[in-house]
């Protein structure tokens, strides 16, 4: 799916982005999901977040730190795929959980 970029300046200290409820929900995606970005050649991961008036429908609100590592302006297109969570998360909430890690978690 392609959509507009709408810069929103503010810092949040990640790559993260805004989509409107109705193209998150057409892309399968839920608060802090990952989505892939791209323009130009250049393709970042981020975290989404959902609003249902921030953003209109066929935009995406972008933070500072993607819309700088992007190069992106107002009116952009960017295409934009939803991705999965690292691995590693996985293993993280298994050892705040108590469970024990093997070797087999921390080698691809």
């Amino acid at each position: 799916m392609e959509l507009k970029v709408k810069r929103i300046d503010i810092e949040v200290g990640g790559y993260e982005v805004i989509l409107n409820e109705e193209d998150a929900k057409e892309l399968g995606l839920h608060p802090q999901d990952r989505a892939k970005m791209g323009i130009k050649g250049k393709l970042i991961t981020a975290i989404v977040n959902i609003s249902q008036s921030m953003i209109k429908p066929g935009e995406v609100g972008m933070f500072v730190e993607i819309s700088e590592k992007l190069n992106v302006k107002n009116g952009d297109k960017v295409k934009i795929t939803p991705t999965t969570r690292p691995q590693s998360v996985d293993y993280i909430k298994k050892k705040i959980f108590g469970e024990k890690l093997t070797k087999d978690g921390f080698t691809r």
